[in-house]
């Protein structure tokens, strides 16, 4: 096999590398559009996931909590 052959070769097997890899991001792409994901549908539940964090960032925070688990840490002891 000489230089040229294996030039060749590479290109070869780099371009059905590119088709591939091509072919596969659209046709994930259109599959994933197919599937009905309403992205104001994701939005909301970001939204509202935000809102429970935030709600449990402030029960966790509060010093009522940490005066309950002291309370609890104390009875376990």
């Amino acid at each position: 096999m000489n230089v040229f052959e294996m030039v060749v070769i590479i290109v070869a097997i780099s371009v059905i590398g590119g088709v591939i890899s091509r072919s596969v991001k659209v046709k994930y792409g259109q599959t994933n559009k197919n599937h009905g994901t309403d992205d104001t549908a994701s939005d909301k539940r970001l939204a509202e996931l935000e809102k429970r964090i935030a709600v449990l960032e402030r029960i966790v925070t509060s010093e009522s909590y940490e005066l309950k688990q002291q309370f609890k840490d104390i009875d376990d002891k």
